[in-house]
């Protein structure tokens, strides 16, 4: 939107940047720069340009610049349709033009991933049984990755195995797997929790020996080794997928939590890493998951108000189940907030009736007693039954 020829040069730097980091998530078919900068500055119609390049959604934006400020926009049209689906906004200072470059790229991506999932697992769902491909039963299975019940994770994992039984060359169904058995242990809805942990690591170590640059198979190998208290698997695992992948979200939540599960006291570790995650993806579908994860750190570090906030925020959000109850209740014993506390154990006892602190110590068998102890302390003081 201008004639200043670097201006020019910055948007297309964003462009290709934005192109590369796309092409990171295996998961995505991401049209190349060269077949993209032919629409450079001409006035288009998306759904030609969809028919064009034979893809399914446009990003398009711009960028304007007054002296040392500069505006970025990005949008993401329904090539099919015409309808926008998301539009976003980002305004910095041109002191370092390629920290700021980068800095636009990591946000557009982080907040685009996320949307183009959701888009995607929308399409599926409205898609009759008898008329649907392989990519697009993995997205409803992944509709469900994200919803904590035993029935989300019962048929998040049965749809996954259709994807694999139609193409067992489909990576990121073996890793989703990964997580999935490793889940049905840890929120006790698998009978056996140590044959459930195994089939996550045998499904973890399938998909990157499928494929060694795909971060997506690099993670889910990364949390079933955590969920089986494998530290020196998990972690590093998750920091390749961050390499091969440094826009990731969920691996940076992800790395987070594995410090957690595994190391114990290294809250700043963590809080570093949630953060990371939620400038990249702010409104993730697990945000519920990294607000209540962030609460725990705070919990650790004696930041108590801060820990309830953020875990009531995280009971407040949809998909998390019973999980941020149970760490809201944490958060309130070790702020003092006794009667409120004994208020969330209640509502704990009426989602999952089953739980008691029994089960939630073999539940987190594999944990760091580090964070375990404090954990049960605080669910025994607020009343959960023995």
């Amino acid at each position: 939107m201008s004639r200043d020829p670097e201006q020019e040069y910055f948007a297309d730097g964003i462009t290709e940047d934005i192109i590369t980091a796309l092409s990171k998530f295996h998961d995505f078919f991401v049209t190349a720069r060269n077949s993209t900068f032919t629409y450079k500055g001409k006035a288009i119609d998306v759904t030609q340009v969809g028919k064009d390049l034979g893809v399914r959604y446009v990003l398009e934006g711009s960028v304007r610049r007054a002296g040392d400020r500069l505006r970025s926009t990005a949008q993401l049209i329904d090539a099919q349709s015409g309808n926008h689906i998301w539009a976003e906004r980002y305004d910095g200072n041109v002191t370092d033009i390629f920290e700021l470059q980068d800095d636009i790229t990591a946000r557009i991506v982080g907040a685009l991933v996320p949307e183009l999932a959701a888009a995607e697992r929308t399409r599926a769902l409205r898609r009759p049984p008898e008329d649907i491909s392989t990519w697009l039963l993995y997205q409803r299975a992944m509709s469900q990755v994200d919803q904590i019940s035993t029935d989300a994770n019962a048929q998040a994992t049965t749809l996954p195995l259709q994807v694999i039984a139609a193409d067992p060359g489909f990576v990121p169904a073996y890793a989703h797997l990964a997580v999935l058995r490793a889940q049905a242990a840890v929120h006790a809805y698998a009978k056996d929790q140590d044959a459930a942990l195994a089939e996550a690591r045998e499904y973890g170590m399938h998909a990157v020996s499928r494929d060694q640059n795909d971060a997506v198979a690099h993670l889910g190998l990364g949390i079933a080794s955590m969920f089986r208290g494998e530290g020196e698997i998990a972690i590093p695992e998750i920091e390749t997928s961050i390499e091969l992948n440094p826009n990731f979200a969920r691996a940076f939540v992800w790395l987070g939590f594995a410090h957690k599960w595994c190391c114990g006291d290294t809250p700043d570790i963590e809080i570093q890493n949630y953060n990371m995650a939620l400038r990249l993806s702010p409104r993730d579908p697990m945000r519920w998951f990294c607000l209540m994860h962030k609460g725990s750190a705070l919990r650790m570090q004696g930041r108590h108000e801060e820990a309830v906030g953020l875990c009531q925020t995280a009971r407040r959000l949809p998909g998390g189940g019973f999980l941020p109850l149970i760490h809201l209740t944490v958060a309130l014993v070790h702020a003092g907030q006794m009667e409120e506390a004994r208020q969330v154990v209640s509502e704990l006892n009426r989602v999952r009736p089953e739980l008691t602190l029994t089960l939630v110590r073999h539940m987190l068998r594999t944990l760091c007693p580090v964070t375990l102890e404090p954990f049960l302390f605080g669910l025994s003081k607020a009343g959960l039954p023995k």
